[in-house]
């Protein structure tokens, strides 16, 4: 294991490390970037809730993918999970070091209301 920690509590806010699609090792469905994506998510409403938050408390979130051809598939599992109003948001493309996996995501929340706009 990495000298981290999963999640973090600072003042009003949480910083969520990035959350692989692994389970105790192993890979999640390394050729269903779907079914990593849904893991990820359900694995950091998991985490924030450790902190008695959710994923509708989150204001930032950043996706890595290994291929942009992941994304309108990991959009449509995002927007199924993930509350309005929306985080803000960042997806980056990079490749993994272990094999299989296609996606992470870290992010920060906060317990506040948050407010937000969104510019076309």
């Amino acid at each position: 294991m990495p000298p981290l920690s999963t999640a973090v509590s600072a003042g009003d806010y949480v910083f969520l490390s990035g959350i692989p699609p692994v389970k105790n090792g192993q890979v999640i469905a390394p050729q269903d970037i779907a079914l990593q994506a849904e893991y990820v998510l359900t694995k950091m409403d998991e985490v924030l809730a450790a902190f008695e938050l959710s994923l509708k408390h989150l204001a930032y979130v950043q996706i890595y993918l290994q291929s942009m051809d992941d994304y309108e598939t990991v959009n449509a599992v995002y927007e199924r999970h993930m509350p309005q109003p929306y985080p803000a948001r960042k997806v980056i493309i990079t490749d993994f070091a272990v094999k299989g996996v296609r996606l992470e995501m870290n992010g920060i929340a906060t317990g506040k209301t948050k407010e937000c706009i969104f510019m076309p």
